[in-house]
């Protein structure tokens, strides 16, 4: 999400621009949920301001200025109908798949553990 953000003005083309057909899928944990994962995530309040960077920004707004298809996925099983719908219609499409960024640790935390119990001798 913060780099569809970042780079959100390479997704406004002129009028008379081409527009390629292209699905952009993103996942939306309101900022830099990756950093989470790192150690410094336990450490202060002062995290989320530095390293969360939540935006707040609703994307279906994002696709509406940038004049491209938009769908929002809550369930991973609907993503790939989705995708397939955005490539039937061809063009641009932006389709969002909120998730949350302390479940996606807990989540990665509990593979892990099942890979190294499954792996260990």
């Amino acid at each position: 999400d913060l780099s569809l953000l970042h780079d959100v003005g390479g997704l406004v083309l002129g009028p008379d621009e081409p527009r390629p057909d292209l699905v952009l899928v993103v996942c939306n944990n309101d900022g830099g949920g990756i950093f989470h994962f790192l150690p410094q995530a336990r450490l202060s309040a002062s995290f989320e301001r530095l390293f969360g960077t939540p935006h707040g920004v609703d994307l279906s707004d994002v696709a509406a200025l940038a004049r491209v298809g938009y769908a929002r996925v809550e369930r991973a099983a609907a993503l790939p109908a989705a995708v397939g719908e955005a490539l039937a219609t061809g063009g641009i499409h932006l389709v969002e798949v909120p998730t949350d960024r302390h479940a996606n640790v807990a989540l990665r935390a509990q593979l892990t553990g099942a890979v190294r119990a499954a792996s260990a001798p």
